[in-house]
């Protein structure tokens, strides 16, 4: 519906550019007030017209006003120091409905005017042990903002970063050794740093299955690791894909190291002249570009940081030419947002094309009392203990019921219960109630699927209020794209689902003394049916026919 008051603004507003003398219409916006008395919606047009031409903006807002001719509006008001509210006409709302019906599914497909190209990396969890529910949170913002922007038209590329060199993988394969060594007898010690989750202990039997050496030499470190790391990435990939979430690029840190772009990417800021030594090491002039302080990128014996690769990779994917690149990351890597920044701008490269969403952690509940124990990965819970309990679709959907950058706490028992206190089930639940009153229109000899597309007697407010739903999608999905914040459709469904139910516990749909309004109902319903398919395929989460 804001697309469409847009257009019908400056539509009207290119007849004005001579009377207002401006070139170019600024950024302004269109936003449903908070109160019904302003309207249906609201502009700000005229004060950010009124501020950049130094006029007074209720005189530009009167002008705008009597130069908008539209079937779409009852009647436009202006209000406060120059708002603009927009009534809608009802009438003209359900004609509009009416020729939008035949081609409804593509109106809830809509398509962005310039496409983009755009890299979107998140999980990127070390493969040292199996993912946690934290990554599913990830997993579940990246996957659907990912699809979103594609089903917009972009070109949307999904990437997973493997930190497969380091310590943390060398450490894997301590592990695995002081494992094998223990399943044969031995007593042995695991120092801070090393991996103590029982999956080491299944890593371990495999590897002393194909191999009949446990000394902790260079080489056997080296195999261990490597094979704990393959292991483990196969765990990860598995888990991902029964969560319906595939990557396109799995990116190897090693082979950023093993390809010389590491030492590329430090030699290029050394001759921008961003790197100096300073007590045996190498750092990078990171305070130059807004960093707190300056950032170590090779040690003083020698050995390069994470960041360092970190910096290289960020190369790399600027190389590779997207207009735009997304990092989903946990909340953890707060620190490193502005070092990847300034290493960015350093490198020549735009920094705005890069957005970095930081998720917060997710606490776990079981009966009211705080989950933090696995038997599997010992001090976390896995992401595949809790989908094989909840199942892919209610973790999803709950993992979207807040903002990334606020904490979640997920309450499994409540994921499980079949209530309305149940987000998802609250949810799936109106649709499974607008495909039972359409199959008992069809029991009724009602032939849903060949109505004529008749409205006319919709006028309830809850009515007019799934209408105006419905009809905000498009906005809701350009929104989602725009901002990064794919939870805004666990809302609008949340909030769809509110309406659905209370119309459906105060009224009919099905009357047999009423056919004209039988059919304004019906066909309401077949539009909300096809517009909760979409909502729940864009989340991959199931939509049940019955419940």
């Amino acid at each position: 519906m804001r697309r469409q008051i847009k257009e019908i603004i400056e539509s009207n507003l290119i007849n004005l550019k001579d009377k207002l003398n401006f070139e170019t219409l600024p950024d302004y916006e269109i936003e449903i007030p908070g109160k019904k008395d302003y309207g249906d919606f609201s502009t700000n047009i005229a004060m950010l017209l009124g501020s950049k031409l130094r006029k007074n903006p209720r005189e530009i807002a009167k002008i705008i006003v009597e130069n908008i001719s539209s079937p779409f509006f009852e009647k436009i008001e202006i209000a406060g120091p120059g708002f603009i509210n927009f009534f809608l006409n009802f009438s003209h709302i359900l004609e509009y409905l009416k020729n939008l019906s035949g081609s409804f599914r593509n109106f809830l497909e809509p398509k962005t005017e310039k496409p983009k190209k755009i890299l979107i990396e998140y999980v990127s969890a070390n493969p040292t042990g199996p993912l946690h529910i934290g990554h599913g949170r990830g997993a579940t913002i990246g996957s659907t903002l990912a699809l979103i922007l594609k089903e917009l038209g972009n070109e949307v590329i999904e990437e997973f970063y493997i930190n497969d060199a380091g310590s943390q993988i060398r450490n894997l394969g301590i592990s695995i050794l002081r494992r094998c060594r223990e399943l044969q007898g031995e007593k042995v010690e695991f120092e801070e740093g090393l991996y103590l989750g029982e999956y080491v202990i299944d890593l371990a039997k495999e590897f002393s299955k194909e191999n009949g050496f446990f000394g902790e030499t260079e080489e056997n470190i080296e195999k261990a690791s490597d094979f704990g790391k393959n292991i483990v990435l196969g765990w990860i990939k598995n888990d991902l894909r029964d969560f319906e979430v595939v990557f396109d690029n799995y990116i190897s840190e090693r082979s950023i190291y093993n390809s010389g772009e590491v030492d590329r990417t430090i030699e290029k800021l050394k001759d921008k002249g961003y790197l100096y030594e300073k007590d045996s090491a190498i750092w990078f002039k990171s305070t130059e570009f807004g960093d707190d302080k300056d950032r170590v990128v090779i040690k003083e014996n020698g050995e390069k940081t994470y960041f360092a690769s970190d910096i290289a990779y960020h190369k790399n994917k600027f190389e590779r030419g997207f207009d735009y690149y997304v990092n989903i990351w946990g909340a953890d890597h707060h620190g490193y947002v502005k070092r990847v920044l300034s290493a960015i701008k350093a490198l020549g490269y735009d920094e705005k094309k890069l957005s970095i969403l930081m998720v917060q952690m997710v606490s776990l509940f079981r009966a009211g009392r705080q989950v933090t124990m696995s038997k599997r990965a010992g001090d976390f819970i896995t992401l595949r203990e809790v989908l094989d309990e909840v199942g892919k679709s209610g973790m999803r959907f709950m993992f979207l019921t807040r903002k990334n950058d606020s904490p979640l706490d997920f309450d499994i028992e409540l994921v499980k219960q079949k209530t309305t206190d149940n987000p998802v089930f609250y949810v799936q639940y109106m649709y499974a109630r607008i495909n039972s009153v359409l199959r008992v229109a069809k029991e009724k000899g009602i032939d849903v699927d060949k109505i004529e597309p008749y409205f006319n007697r919709l006028d309830l407010d809850e009515e007019k209020e799934l209408i105006y739903q419905i009809l905000s999608f498009p906005d809701l999905l350009f929104d989602i794209a725009e901002r990064s914040e794919p939870h805004l459709l666990s809302y609008y469904l949340i909030n769809l689902a509110q309406i659905f139910h209370s119309y459906y516990n105060a009224h009919r749909f099905i009357n047999e003394d009423d056919t004209e309004l039988t059919i304004s109902r019906i066909n309401l319903l077949k539009l909300l049916k096809i517009t909760v398919e979409r909502g729940l395929y864009l989340l991959k989460v199931d939509a049940p026919e019955q419940m």
